[in-house]
């Protein structure tokens, strides 16, 4: 499993719309792969929703294959907008 941070949410966000969130994320980072859409197994934000809370929620996202999750973590770089935690 993987944290993303950073990622912004939509009210009414989906685990399908934070999957494909995740996905972006990884053809943004990693462009020389195509992300099919059963590498990320299931993706949802944590928490409820906070009006007061300008931050969108994290998203913990489970991979199909752990070396996919490896590289991702591996392949990012300082500084960047979404931060990522394993």
């Amino acid at each position: 499993n993987i944290k993303l941070f950073g990622i912004p949410e939509d009210v009414g966000d989906t685990d399908e719309d934070c999957a494909e969130a995740v996905r972006n994320v990884l053809q943004t980072y990693i462009p020389e792969n195509e992300w099919s859409p059963d590498v990320i197994e299931r993706a949802h934000r944590l928490g409820k929703p906070n009006p007061r809370n300008p931050n969108p929620r994290p998203i913990i996202a489970k991979f199909q294959r752990w070396g996919d999750a490896m590289r991702l973590m591996k392949d990012r770089e300082p500084g960047q907008t979404c931060r990522m935690t394993d």
